[in-house]
């Protein structure tokens, strides 16, 4: 196998990636129409069949992000929560509060539903992380939730049955 060199004007094809797709780097490069004159410019960086380089001027193949960043929420069990909290997904707006519910052991079905439902109706959630305990005490109110926006998953809990020491 050949030296990556990155001082090469033509290290893609010294690579020869093989992909049963495409072939080599150079192949998928030729057969590339989509890309104007077969260079893609990401972040600032031209890629090109013969070249990566930096560089700082505008293209016209910039990538524009459609809408607003979206936060991720997180309903669950205070050990699940506080570990996602710890990870960076908590936030306290103003308008809207916390982007997370921690369901104690005396939290009442209902008191969750309205807060679950809460956190549905926020625009500024794109996906929301439950565990599959709390899902189990409002599993009517998750059917009903047809829209996209925003996103449930359930996860497993430190609770659920995978996680206790025996």
């Amino acid at each position: 196998m050949q030296q990556w060199n990155p001082h090469s004007q033509s290290h893609f094809s010294q690579l020869n990636v093989k992909n049963p797709s495409f072939g080599t780097m150079e192949e998928y490069w030729s057969r590339s129409s989509h890309i104007n004159s077969r260079t893609h410019t990401l972040e600032g960086l031209t890629l090109s069949s013969n070249q990566a380089v930096r560089s700082n001027e505008p293209s016209n193949d910039e990538i524009e992000y459609i809408g607003d960043p979206q936060l991720i929420a997180i309903v669950g069990d205070e050990d699940t929560c506080v570990g996602f909290l710890l990870a960076g997904i908590g936030q306290t707006d103003e308008s809207f509060g916390p982007n997370f519910i921690v369901v104690g052991p005396k939290m009442d079905d209902f008191q969750l539903e309205l807060m679950f439902l809460d956190l549905l109706e926020r625009p500024d959630i794109g996906l929301l992380l439950i565990t599959k305990e709390a899902a189990g005490k409002i599993p009517h109110v998750i059917g009903r939730h047809t829209g996209m926006n925003p996103t449930i998953m359930a996860i497993m809990g430190l609770l659920s049955s995978i996680f206790r020491w025996q």
